[in-house]
């Protein structure tokens, strides 16, 4: 006997790949069956005809840091089809935070000083699962956060003993399940931290195998230079990064999508990349002085001096008022603006690209919130899928399901699949839309007809059913892996199950989940804790990485020759401590301090692997102190 029997229903089970009709039966808060089932009987049945069935959505961008605990319905979610949130995106989280004062701009937009009583992230992993939300919650680190609990002003950069205290509180968040660490640099409490502060920081994030987020330093005339800080950070502490809402924000900027979406693919043929956007053209923050302009409207949604300016346009206040628009948003704040900065054509390109998740970046205590808090996940299935046919539904819904769920090493979530937990939407794909407005935002979306947490009936033809069974999610291990093992054309892997690898001479994992191969460390630059070679696996791919020129865990003096050669015997002592061979080398990224020595790489590296050698891409980045070079590769075995 099944608890739930959805019978002969459209599934679309979050890979990507094709849609099938079958009967999905859930018990004890998981998939039990898929298939036919014949005979199959249940407590609660419900009948598939023309609806379809998919993994619960998954917010990988959200503020509902506070939420998830003092309302813990999570209605705006839930209707939409949302079964888990990650909360602490754009540097700022409720957790680990002792404030002093009122929290800072932009930590107010979680809530006021009374909602942040989280000291240490222990602290808030209890008040999850005190309050047991209607949707899962897993959560980031906010840069911000650290440096409003360690400085004395944010307007400056952090001193070294700020940062190393920074990161043994980020560290024990880590140990305690935190997925990684979000920073927001374009934010005027985190601008003056300049890219070192975030790379000695981000250091800690490699020990635990976690993700590095990014609300770019700039989204308007400088954000090609704002993402190459991002991925050189990454590549510093040697994890993935997702670039937050992607866009190119202010009228100067439109039309630049296509030179930031092939930046962000080259970056993801040399390291791990992605990044997520909202099905909207216009954002939605605090009201920032740097942000104001004639070019675009700015709708006020709040002001504490002024609350009586919610709903009205930056430019009518002005004009009211007989001031310009700086001097009116002066006035007016502290506030909340809607920005309409993008271009349709941009939010199209960017949502359409394969690297590209769904986050909403709602913002639940908005008074005046941007209708994507209610609205992001049905505007995709509906509005862009459906009426404007930029992707197919199976496309849409891997982008909000199998991608995101890889991507943050979701075990067991984002598919229908036997075994996953029952975090389960289901629609009406020929009604489904959003209904949130920007002037009437807070209206739940149309064609939810149910959706499941954990196998328990959480909402149900447009109402709540009251039954919350969301839980804390901590982090699963190495995220290394599964983000490398997340869909992606420009890496030629797809979306598949982790394991280990398994032979006799594997090392074994850690107390963190992570399998090393390779050096483990030494004296040099980095300290022990920094391992110089790696390499993990996912279904038959091995990933190697972070193969400098060393021995005895110190970069060996020589010329370029020398290092290229030293650097590609360690590349082949890690395939074969794996159990791999040069014939399995998919491709290889390559770092070089002079750009002009890739001939010499490309003749050293031809002694090894012959006249046809693999698919390099080479980059100029100095990233390690006395290497002049640094290789990646990409392997396969079937298993």
């Amino acid at each position: 006997m099944y608890d739930t029997l959805i019978g002969n229903v459209r599934v679309l089970d979050g890979t990507g790949g094709a849609e099938y009709r079958a009967s999905v039966a859930l018990a004890d808060g998981r998939i039990a069956a898929i298939g036919a089932l014949p005979g199959a009987q249940a407590r609660h049945i419900v009948d598939g005809k023309d609806l379809a069935l998919a993994p619960g959505f998954i917010d990988v961008h959200t503020h509902d840091d506070t939420n998830v605990i003092r309302t813990p319905g999570m209605l705006p979610k839930l209707s939409q089809g949302v079964t888990t949130v990650v909360v602490g995106n754009c540097g700022i989280s409720a957790s680990p935070v002792s404030l002093r004062a009122e929290p800072p701009d932009p930590m107010n937009l979680l809530g006021g000083r009374e909602d942040f009583n989280y000291p240490t992230f222990a602290d808030y992993t209890r008040a999850i699962e005190a309050a047991q939300p209607a949707v899962n919650v897993a959560a980031l680190v906010g840069h911000t956060a650290l440096r409003s609990n360690h400085m004395d002003r944010l307007d400056r950069a952090a001193t070294q003993d700020e940062v190393l205290a920074m990161r043994e509180q980020l560290r024990d968040a880590l140990a305690h399940g935190a997925i990684g660490l979000s920073t927001g640099l374009a934010y005027a409490s985190a601008i003056e931290a300049d890219t070192a502060e975030v790379k000695l920081l981000a250091e800690a994030l490699d020990e635990f195998g976690a993700l590095y987020t990014t609300h770019l330093r700039s989204e308007f005339a400088a954000i090609l230079e704002a993402m190459q800080e991002a991925f050189d950070i990454a590549l510093h502490a040697r994890v993935p990064v997702v670039v937050s809402h992607l866009k190119c924000a202010g009228a100067g900027n439109w039309g630049r999508t296509k030179e930031v979406l092939f930046k962000l693919e080259n970056a993801g043929r040399l390291q791990h990349v992605g990044c997520d956007c909202y099905p909207y053209s216009a954002s939605s923050s605090t009201l920032d002085l740097k942000q104001v302009t004639d070019e675009f409207d700015i709708d006020i949604t709040w002001s504490v001096p002024h609350p009586e300016a919610a709903r009205r346009k930056l430019s009518a206040i002005a004009a009211d008022w007989g001031v310009t628009l700086l001097e009116a948003a002066r006035r007016l704040q502290p506030a909340g603006a809607v920005y309409h900065n993008m271009h349709e054509d941009d939010v199209r390109r960017v949502l359409s690209h394969p690297l590209t998740m769904v986050g909403s970046d709602g913002l639940p205590n908005d008074p005046m919130p941007h209708p994507r808090l209610w609205g992001a996940f049905p505007r995709v299935l509906g509005h862009y899928s459906r009426d404007v046919g930029l992707f197919p539904l199976i496309q849409a819904v891997h982008k909000m399901t199998g991608l995101s769920a890889a991507r943050f090493g979701l075990a067991d979530r984002g598919l229908v699949r036997e075994g996953y937990h029952a975090d389960l939407v289901l629609f009406n794909p020929d009604t489904v839309i959003d209904r949130a407005t920007f002037a009437a935002p807070v209206q739940t979306a149309a064609g939810i007809e149910a959706v499941w947490v954990n196998g328990t009936l959480s909402y149900h033809q447009g109402q709540p059913t009251g039954d919350r069974a969301g839980r804390w999610l901590p982090r699963n291990g190495d995220l290394r892996a599964s983000f490398a093992a997340a869909s992606s054309p420009f890496s030629g892997i797809h979306a598949v199950p982790i394991r280990s690898l398994s032979m006799s001479n594997a090392p074994t994992a850690d107390k963190n989940g992570i399998t090393r191969y390779g050096v483990a460390g030494g004296t040099g630059q980095g300290g022990s804790h920094m391992p110089f070679a790696r390499a993990v696996a996912a279904d038959g791919w091995l990933h190697v990485s972070g193969q400098v020129p060393m021995e005895n865990g110190e970069v060996i003096e020589g010329g370029t020759v020398a290092q290229c050669h030293r650097a590609i015997q360690q590349l082949l002592a890690i395939l074969k401590e794996a159990g791999y061979g040069p014939e399995h080398v998919v491709r290889c990224g390559v770092w070089l301090d002079d750009a002009r020595d890739f001939p010499s790489f490309n003749k050293v590296f031809k002694e090894y692997f012959g006249e046809n050698p693999p698919a390099r891409a080479c980059v100029q980045s100095s990233l390690m102190v006395d290497a002049k070079v640094e290789i990646d590769c990409v392997a396969y075995k079937r298993p």
